[in-house]
């Protein structure tokens, strides 16, 4: 029934201009609204929102979003310095340079001020150095830090100093030393950026040959920053892939381009839908759009491929691929459709993404592998493989050979017959 119904009724219909043309205006308004959307489309991704429906957690961000929520927001800070020679004169100018009041860190404007907690500034205190200009004299600098460390002041930066020995100089020196502080930024992505390259670009000035920020969010900065150039590499590649399979499968470049229409309108179309229906792009949606390459490809592929196959004019190909594979491909999408459709239920956020990511997957795979390559083929469409002279032709070939060999096989069987009759009324 599915089979007649895509043959007699949909393919007719489908292939008059009243119907193809609206279709093809619409499908291409959606693409155009859908460019729209993916402009507009920013990356969103807060792990307060992986807590699921219900939990303490989730009540609790939800409350304190509702009544304590702040457009800006605190984040720690550390400054870590490495190994180097802390006694030569210009790492000590640029320590100086970095950390003073007012220095390279603390003009920083993301900076809260009165929140860094430096163990050099202190130790300069201690020595009475007040002009920047003044360092303490190499030969005494380890001294005067030993000193410093047995002071209450000073005691408070031992987890904050590590030291090694030297052989050379017989004692331990400084390998690695942190100085703590908080920066505030606001709660958009770009200002969190922002924040993180500024603060880096500011230790950086100072010119110390191991020193950098950290913030334990850095980690989460640094995999934001780079998401939506990562999700637009992995879709390039996925359909790049996919034209060259196609194209070494099928064997014809038109062929292989119009089979390219579906995925590339089903990705840009999810893109702007995400956008009017309000789904973020982060690390779960880009990993659906990854994989909706692979599954729209299906639905536009196999039309495609039995379009080749099929002979005959464009209008009778595509009613013969759309009665043959029409109900296959129908019966993939509701199949994969009722089984993602159970997340549905889900109180999770990484589920309800993968179901309307898969939703969308299967409405636009559907949509264009069904209604709008055959329209595209039926415009425009290549040539098939084989004629409908020479299929023909080849037919009437095999029917020939078989009848001939046919005959060959049952002209001896007479004969035989015919001799045994014979011998049999000697015999009588």
């Amino acid at each position: 029934a599915l089979k007649r119904f895509y043959q007699t009724r949909f393919a007719p219909v489908v292939a008059k201009k009243i119907v193809y043309w609206p279709v093809m205006l619409a499908s291409f308004s959606l693409f155009g609204a859908s460019i729209y959307g993916a402009s507009k489309l920013e990356y969103h991704f807060d792990d307060k929102d992986l807590a699921f429906e219900g939990s303490p957690l989730y009540e609790f961000n939800k409350v304190d979003a509702n009544r304590f929520g702040s457009e800006t927001e605190v984040i720690p800070c550390e400054v870590l310095t490495g190994d180097f020679d802390y006694t030569s004169e210009i790492n000590q100018q640029k320590m100086t340079a970095l950390f003073k009041d007012g220095g390279l860190y603390e003009s920083n404007e993301y900076y809260e001020p009165g929140t860094l907690n430096c163990w050099y500034s202190d130790f300069r205190d201690f020595g009475n150095l007040t002009d920047a200009s003044e360092i303490f004299p190499p030969n005494e600098f380890y001294g005067l830090l030993d000193q410093f460390l047995l002071t209450d002041d000073g005691s408070a930066f031992e987890g904050s100093l590590i030291f090694k020995f030297d052989s050379d100089m017989g004692r331990e020196r400084l390998m690695s030393t942190r100085s703590l502080s908080v920066l505030k930024v606001s709660t958009s992505l770009s200002d969190r950026l922002n924040a993180m390259d500024s603060i880096r670009a500011s230790v950086d000035a100072a010119g110390l040959p191991d020193a950098f920020p950290y913030s334990p969010l850095f980690l989460f900065y640094d995999r934001d920053s780079v998401v939506r150039d990562e999700a637009i590499q992995i879709l390039l590649i996925s359909l790049a892939t996919v034209f060259a399979i196609t194209l070494v499968l099928i064997g014809n470049i038109k062929a292989s381009a119009i089979t390219l229409l579906g995925p590339c309108l089903s990705v840009v179309d999810m893109l702007g839908m995400m956008y009017f229906f309000d789904i973020d792009l982060n690390t779960v949606s880009v990993i659906c759009l990854a994989l909706s390459v692979g599954i729209t490809i299906d639905f536009s592929s196999h039309i495609t491929i039995g379009f080749m196959n099929s002979a005959g004019t464009k209008e009778e190909r595509v009613a013969e691929t759309l009665g043959h594979l029409g109900p296959a491909l129908t019966h993939a999408g509701a199949s994969t459709f009722l089984c993602t459709a159970v997340l549905v239920f889900s109180t999770t956020y990484v589920f309800k993404i993968f179901f309307k990511m898969f939703m969308l997957i299967i409405c636009f795979g559907m949509f264009h592998g069904l209604v709008l390559v055959p329209i595209i083929l039926l415009l425009v469409g290549p040539k098939e493989y084989f004629n409908e002279a020479t299929v023909l032709a080849k037919s009437i070939e095999i029917v020939t050979v078989s009848h001939a060999s046919t005959s060959q096989n049952v002209t001896p069987a007479i004969e035989d017959d015919e001799i045994d009759y014979e011998e049999s009324l000697q015999q009588n």
